[in-house]
């Protein structure tokens, strides 16, 4: 394949390696394509002499398949050599299906570095099949995972079975992936990843349960969203999945509320805006322990990770007060009903690897079960006139989610609580209304009572029956109408719409519980959210 462009913008040197760049300088190449055909691009480089350990990479590898040339923040693929991988395997993008034009490829030094120029393979008219592989994930389970087999002896941890149905009259579902970071790409505060590669197509070796979990349990939502609440993806428009695991979190030290919190010391799980992500297992957390076990092999915080997602593309859920809470909330309600869509009996989050909430008894961990009851945080202006992640935790976000919660439980499953007799209407109507509501009919400062009321709008669509069970379920853990207060003053407060400043959603939502009161994961849950938010304004992956 002709190499016809080259930029030069830096000096070369003579090396073990052809080329060289210093820190932050870029070089640019273009390659033909041909309509029809598949091409691997590759680079490599000396990424095991890389002088920041904590990039994990010292050169990059950007394209564009069209004429223009890639910056180190404008580009469709990246790839990356792995300074943390012995065997220092070449950086790759495959590039499926070209059309007729050019790729434009960069070489960018996030650190100095040396390497040879980037080559083309034309792989020939595009031949990747979808097949069938095996995987273990990390507490032992066997499954099976849908992968792609390019050419004879490589398969990629790429599901595309829901891409389209067997009669092709449904929309072109959501391409799931999940892939291995290995280091951070700092001028847009981006995990580098690899894409997950296999010789045999069992995927069983350390890293690859916890990409096994990713995939199967990123396809175990898609198919409930589908399925359940007729969506397509978490956008309903046939957006990717792609799971990352084994993000060191923070990237480098930060202060945060006069203390430095190490590189890689949070153990978590977050959605980041574009996809969700999991730190690695066996890494000490900031309190030197040792977690064996990743977050992603529960599936319920992998599907919570995944509500964020859809609240956040439905109607973006101010991370504050009590909007922040329903956001919590929500993502919690979405972990439960998948799990019990999979198989699964059981109102908690996390077991499994560490149970931190409990969406039925919220008490068990710290969290109120009445509106501005017992363990409430108050989210008036009056209480907490600025929302703070050091002081307050937001006005309460993570605390007060147990209200909502309890409320969930109840109108799935039924029950009498605080003088109110609710009859279930069943998990999968329960999510059902939920999701219409967060889509159709909250606001972005959303209210317990907003939020209630737009519950029983959503709910009319199925059945007036169902609206009269949601109006208790919300009564029940003391969330009121002005005609239903009886001008109590004690519970006026309890419809006064919260104001003041706000932040944006889609925080993170899973932590250690420091003990069973539940005020250690409260407080370590917002730290990770105000991180991601610091660390990742711009999407990882």
């Amino acid at each position: 394949m002709k190499l016809f462009s080259v930029l030069v913008l830096a000096a070369l040197s003579v090396s073990a390696f052809g080329d060289s760049l210093n820190t932050n300088q870029i070089k640019h190449y273009s390659f033909t394509l041909s309509a029809g055909n598949s091409y691997e691009i590759s680079l490599s480089s000396n990424a095991g002499a890389c002088a920041n350990t904590e990039e994990g990479t010292c050169c990059v590898l950007l394209a564009n398949q069209f004429a223009q040339r890639p910056a180190i923040d404008f580009f469709e693929a990246i790839a990356a050599t792995n300074g943390n991988n012995p065997d220092n395997p070449p950086a790759s993008i495959i590039l499926e299906r070209a059309t007729d034009g050019v790729a434009s490829v960069a070489v960018y030094a996030v650190n100095a570095c040396t390497f040879d120029p980037p080559r083309i393979t034309d792989l020939g008219p595009s031949n990747a099949m979808a097949t069938t592989g095996a995987g273990t994930g990390q507490l032992g389970n066997r499954v099976s995972l849908n992968t792609l087999q390019v050419g004879t002896t490589d398969y990629l941890l790429q599901d595309l079975s829901r891409q389209t149905d067997a009669d092709g009259d449904q929309p072109i579902g959501a391409k799931i992936l999940a892939e291995a970071a290995f280091g951070y790409y700092h001028p847009i505060r981006r995990a580098l990843s690899e894409q997950s590669a296999d010789s045999n197509n069992i995927w069983d070796s350390e890293i690859q349960e916890e990409l096994t979990d990713a995939n199967h349990h990123s396809g175990i939502v898609y198919d409930y969203w589908r399925e359940v609440l007729g969506i397509n993806s978490f956008d309903d428009q046939g957006a990717t999945m792609l799971a990352l695991v084994n993000v060191s979190y923070p990237a480098r030290p930060t202060q945060f509320c006069d203390e430095i919190i190490p590189r890689g010391s949070l153990f978590n799980a977050f959605w980041n805006g574009e996809t969700i992500v999991f730190t690695p297992r066996n890494q000490a957390d900031r309190n030197g322990k040792i977690w064996p076990i990743s977050l992603v092999a529960a599936l319920d915080v992998a599907a919570h990770e995944w509500g964020h997602a859809v609240s956040d593309r439905a109607v973006d859920l101010r991370y504050q007060r009590e909007s922040g809470a329903l956001n919590e909330a929500f993502s919690d309600w979405m972990g439960i009903a998948v799990e019990f869509y999979s198989g699964e009996d059981n109102w908690t989050m996390g077991e499994g690897v560490v149970t931190i909430r409990d969406i039925k008894d919220p008490l068990n961990y710290g969290q109120p079960e009445i509106y501005q009851g017992d363990r409430w945080t108050d989210t008036s202006v009056a209480a907490c006139p600025n929302p703070d992640i050091c002081e307050n935790d937001y006005c309460g976000v993570h605390r007060n989610s147990g209200v909502a919660n309890k409320m969930f439980y109840l109108l799935a499953n039924g029950g009498t609580f605080n003088g109110e007799t609710v009859d279930g209407i069943g998990l999968d109507l329960a999510m059902q209304i939920s999701y219409d509501a967060i889509r159709y009919y909250w606001t972005s400062d959303e209210t317990f009572l907003g939020a209630r009321l737009g519950m029983e709008d959503a709910a009319l669509g199925y059945s007036a029956g169902a609206a009269e069970q949601v109006a208790k379920a919300w009564r029940a853990v003391g969330v009121l109408t002005n005609s239903e207060l009886n001008g109590s003053e004690s519970n006026e407060n309890s419809v006064t719409t919260d104001s003041g400043e706000s932040s944006s959603s889609g925080g993170c939502s899973l932590s250690e519980p420091g003990s069973n009161n539940g005020l250690g994961w409260l407080a370590l849950a917002a730290l990770a959210w105000w991180l991601r938010r610091r660390l990742n304004s711009t999407p990882l992956c």
